[in-house]
Formats: C-alpha cells, structure tokens, sequence
C-alpha cells in the first residue's frame, strides 16, 4: 500500500484540504466533531462556545489532554502528495500534530487501552489563543498536557517565550510639509519611542536568543496626505520575553518608558498605550514524567535519543501550561522552520511514527501511573 492510500494519510489530507485561517475554523470544526463522533467513536464529543472541538475517551487516571490547533496562518497553498511529502497551508503547523493525536487516541482505545484520555481541537492558536484560553477557564481537570506543534520526530519543546503585542497611538498637531520647524510629527514621535524602547529592549540583554528580551515592530500606518506632516501615527509592537521575565513587568517598563517621553518633550504629543495580548513565557521542568515518557517513546520508535528544545516563539502551552499547573510538554511531527512559510511540507513517514511515538508515551504513563492508583 502506498502512503497516498494509507487511511492516516487520507485523514490528514482531508484536514489540510479545509482552509482554515484563524477566525474560519468552523468548517474544519464540523468535519472534526462528525468524524470524531462516528469513525473515531469519542465516548463524548461536543461544540464548545468559541469553536473548540473536544473529546472524551473515558477511562482511568491518568487522564491525558491532547491538544492541537486546527487554525492556520492565512494564505492558501496547492495541497498535494509528492513522495513522501504532503505539501499545504498547515501540513507541518500544525495539523499534522492534530491528526497524530486523534489517531494515537483512537488506535490506543481501540487495543483496550485504559486511561483517560481528552482530545481537543481548539481555535486561534495562531490569533491570541482564544481557544485555549476558554480551554484553559473550562473547569477542565487532567493529569497531563502533550500540546501538538511540529518539534521534529525525535524534538520535544520544552520551553517558550512570553510575548507581548502593543499597539501604540500618536497624535500631535500637523502642519505643512514645507515648514518642518513648527513642529514635530506624529511620524517622527513615535520613531523617537521606539528608539527609547529598543533601548530599553538591548539593555536587558539575554545570552542566547531564547533568554534574550527582542522587540520588532510589525504595523505601521501615519500621515493623511502627502504635503502634511503627519498628525497621527498608530504602531504595533511584538515583543517576546524569556523566562526570567515577567511579560507583565515588560508593559509597565514601557508605559514609564512613554510617560517619560510624553513628559519630557518641547511639543505637544498625547500617545496612548494599548496592551492588546501579555501572554507569560513558559518553561517546562524537564524531569516531568511526560517529558521521561516521551524521551522513552522516541527512543523505542526511532532508535535515537530524544533531544529537548527551546522555542522563541509562543504557543498555547504557555496559557494552558500556567493555567492547569500540571506536566506537559509540545511535540508533533514536521519541521519548526516551515512554520508560517509558503513552503510547508510535511515528511509523512515521519508523521505516521509520531502516532506511535505518542501512543507509546500514553502506554508509559499509563503503566507508570498505575502502581499508585
């Protein structure tokens, strides 16, 4: 039987067919909830408020989350099977690692396998994790978390950093394009805070890039017409914050930081401050029994030995990681650095050991966990 015809592969294909960008997963959610409830045969499944698509296969402790996000990037791109390889928009982030964990749970309970085990299929993971966060304040009560993003077969993510997006208004007077001394314009206001913010950005310092504080400024609109300085200039901030930050501490750095600006300058210039996500960094004590059953399962499927990683990037483990303050960890199938690019391609050998990576490391917690029952 060839790849393309293996009914996982089938199953993958289908969800990388259903564009879902953040804010249009209600398609892929319908899929999701019907197939879950049939083929799969959850013992519950049910439509949560915000989208979220969740499943139960009801058992004994442990009770293991598993949790991946259906949302993707936007933009569209072919989605077909070259080789090995199913290229398309959320091969690698992260469907992938969603339909791996449905599958690992679904293989599991089928063999008589025991334990709890929760599925859910959340929205926005890519937006400002509105799915996890409703997850997260759901009352939810579980053992573990193993969150699906694309670390490699023998990676597990075991730390990200906060992040903090701020959108950050100017205005000021405005006046003729000829006659720059009567003022200073909203433009040049607000390149001026940003100077002081990367300021403030480089002296914290940091001696890797996943212990450093970083800040880049994504959006930028100003000015009204071309023979006017502007009166008005809106900017977004993106600021990723290591560990030994508090992602809180950082916006009340930085109000000081505008506030001492705004006081200090000879022109007239009101700037206001909007904090529009604080998500806290997270890392994982890698001697967690999730973490120990993963390294296992991928020594037994690969052959090799699992390597931990740190990302700089942010993802629904740091809001369910504080929010349940229990083990977890990230891992799934497919390469980090096709994430968010017009490149995505998903290794489907690769794919398919990654279901039995996970059923392997459920196996072991489930044994582990079993003397104390």
């Amino acid at each position: 039987m060839s790849l393309e015809e293996r009914e996982e592969v089938k199953f993958l294909v289908d969800l990388v067919n259903i564009y879902s960008p953040s804010g249009r997963e209600a398609k892929i959610a319908k899929y999701l909830y019907e197939r879950m409830e049939s083929d799969f045969e959850f013992d519950d499944v049910k439509l949560d408020d915000v989208g979220n698509v969740v499943g139960v296969y009801r058992g004994k402790r442990p009770s293991v989350l598993l949790c991946g996000h259906m949302d993707t990037v936007p933009g569209r791109l072919p989605v077909r099977v070259e080789g090995k390889y199913l290229l398309g928009r959320g091969s690698v982030d992260a469907k992938g690692s969603l339909a791996a964990m449905i599958l690992a749970a679904h293989e599991l309970k089928r063999s008589g396998y025991e334990g709890e085990i929760i599925v859910a299929a959340v929205v926005d993971e890519e937006g400002r994790g509105s799915g996890a966060k409703h997850l997260a304040r759901s009352g939810l009560s579980v053992d573990y978390a193993l969150l699906g993003e694309p670390s490699g077969i023998g990676q597990i993510t075991v730390g990200y950093k906060g992040r903090v997006q701020l959108r950050i208004n100017v205005e000021t007077e405005g006046f003729h394009a000829s006659s720059p001394w009567l003022g200073k314009s909203a433009l040049m206001h607000s390149l001026d805070i940003i100077a002081r913010i990367r300021e403030y950005v480089e002296k914290e310092g940091g001696s890797s890039p996943f212990d450093s504080l970083t800040m880049c400024v994504t959006l930028m609109q100003a000015g009204v017409a071309t023979n006017v300085a502007p009166p008005n200039c809106a900017f977004t901030l993106d600021i990723r914050v290591p560990p030994r930050l508090r992602s809180y501490r950082v916006v009340n750095d930085i109000l000081s930081i505008v506030k001492g600006y705004v006081d200090s300058t000879e022109h007239g210039v009101d700037v206001q401050v909007v904090p529009e996500e604080i998500t806290e960094a997270f890392l994982v004590d890698k001697a967690n029994p999730l973490v120990s059953a993963l390294s296992a399962a991928i020594h037994k499927v690969t052959g090799r030995s699992a390597q931990l990683v740190r990302k700089t990037g942010t993802g629904d483990m740091n809001i369910l990681g504080f929010s349940l303050s229990i083990p977890a960890a990230t891992y799934g199938p497919g390469d980090p650095k096709l994430s968010h690019t017009n490149h995505e391609r998903l290794d489907l050998e690769e794919y398919l050991q990654s279901i039995e990576v996970m059923k392997e490391a459920l196996e072991i917690l489930y044994r582990r966990h079993a003397p104390s029952d």
